[in-house]
C-alpha cells in the first residue's frame, strides 16, 4: 500500500482520539435553540489562522457533536503530518518509513493536547451543531515541554543503559524503544501544529539511541546449560531464542557470557502397567557478572506404556508446551 495513503488513513483516525483528550475547554458557551435551519457559522466557519484551528461537528448528541468537531481538526493535523512525512519518505527507504508510520499510529493517541474551546453550540430538531477552537500556541507550548521532559528522561535512561550487562540491556530495550517512539510522536505532532519546528535534532538523537539498542541485542550471546533429563526442553528454548533473533552458542562454547541454566530432579515410578516420570525443573537466567536475574520453577509429570525414557520425554514435551503458552522467554528474564 502507498506509504502516504497509510499515513493519511491512520493519522486522521488517531489524531481524532488525541484531540478528544484535550483539557481545559470552555464547557459553558451560549446554546441557542432553532428549528432545522443550519447555523450560518456552520456553513461559513472561521478560517484557520496562525493562532488557532477551527472544527465544526453535527450529531444527534452534544458529546458526539464535539467529537465530530475535534475530528475535523484532527483531519487537518493529519493532512499536515501526511505532507511532512511524504517528503521524509522520499529520502528514506520504504521499510524504515513504514515502521515509523506504525509507531505514529500506536502512539499519537497518547499525546496530550491542551486548551481547546467550545465556541458555539446550537440545537434544533434533535441535532446539535458545535464549533470548536484549538489554540496553536498552547498546544505548541505543551508539546515542547513534553519533548524536553522526555529527552531529559531518555538521556538519564541511556546513561544507566550503557552501564548494564548484556542481558539487562536486552531486557530494557523494548521499554526504551517505546519511549523513543513517543518522543518522535510528540515531535511530529508539534511539526503539524508549528511548521517552523525542526524535527531533525530529535530524530537524529532518537536514531542514535535506537542504534545502541540494536547493538546491545546483536551482541547478546546466550549459552544454555542443561542436564541429561532436560535436553529436549533446552532444544525448545534454543528455538524460541533463535526466533527472537537472540544468538545461542553451543553448550561447551566459551562465547556465551549470558547463561540459561536448566536443572532437574526426576523420580520414576510405576502404576499398574504405566511408567511415570515426575520432574522438578529449575530454570535460571544468569548475566555475565554471575548475577541471577530470573528464576522459574516447575513440576511436571509424563506417562508412557512403553518405558521410563518415553515417560521422561513426554514430561519434557508437556513442560516445553506449557512454558511456550505462558511466555517462556518472559518467565526466564528475556
Amino acid at each position: 500500500m502507498n506509504i502516504a495513503k497509510k499515513i493519511s488513513r491512520w493519522l486522521v483516525t488517531i489524531l481524532t482520539f488525541s484531540i478528544i483528550i484535550l483539557t481545559g475547554y470552555n464547557s459553558n458557551p451560549s446554546m441557542a435553540a432553532s428549528n432545522t435551519q443550519v447555523p450560518q457559522w456552520v456553513l461559513s466557519p472561521p478560517p484557520d489562522s496562525a493562532s488557532a484551528l477551527y472544527g465544526v461537528g453535527e450529531r444527534s448528541s452534544l458529546d458526539q457533536a464535539k467529537k465530530a468537531a475535534l475530528a475535523e481538526i484532527a483531519g487537518k493535523l493529519g493532512t499536515a503530518i501526511k505532507a511532512d512525512t511524504t517528503i521524509t519518505a522520499s529520502i528514506r527507504n520504504n521499510q524504515a518509513q513504514e515502521s515509523f508510520v506504525e509507531n505514529i499510529k500506536s502512539n499519537v493517541a497518547n499525546t496530550e493536547f491542551s486548551d481547546f474551546e467550545v465556541v458555539n453550540i446550537e440545537q434544533g430538531s434533535g441535532r446539535y451543531w458545535v464549533l470548536v477552537k484549538v489554540d496553536r500556541s498552547a498546544m505548541s507550548k505543551n508539546l515542547r515541554f513534553k519533548i524536553g521532559q522526555a529527552s531529559r528522561e531518555l538521556n538519564l535512561d541511556f546513561s544507566d543503559f550503557n552501564k548494564q550487562t548484556s542481558l539487562k540491556k536486552a531486557r530494557s530495550g523494548t521499554a526504551l524503544q517505546e519511549k523513543l517512539d513517543q518522543l518522535k510522536t510528540y515531535a511530529m505532532t508539534l511539526r503539524a501544529i508549528d511548521p517552523a519546528y525542526n524535527v531533525v535534532p530529535v530524530f537524529d538523537d532518537a536514531r542514535s539511541k535506537e542504534q545502541q539498542i540494536r547493538q546491545a541485542k546483536d551482541s547478546l550471546q546466550v549459552k544454555i546449560e542443561y542436564d541429561d533429563e532436560t535436553w529436549l526442553l533446552a532444544k525448545k528454548l534454543e528455538s524460541l531464542l533463535t526466533d527472537s533473533k537472540i544468538k545461542v552458542t553451543s553448550k561447551g562454547s566459551r562465547k556465551g557470557k549470558t547463561v540459561i541454566n536448566i536443572s532437574s530432579n526426576v523420580k520414576y515410578f510405576n502404576i499398574l502397567k504405566d511408567y511415570h516420570a515426575k520432574m522438578i525443573v529449575d530454570i535460571q537466567a544468569i548475566d555475565e557478572a554471575g548475577k541471577v536475574l530470573a528464576t522459574s520453577n516447575h513440576t511436571i509429570s509424563g506417562v508412557s506404556r512403553t518405558s521410563q525414557e518415553m515417560a521422561l520425554e513426554q514430561a519434557n514435551i508437556k513442560l516445553a508446551n506449557r512454558l511456550s503458552e505462558q511466555g517462556l522467554l518472559e518467565s526466564i528474564g528475556f
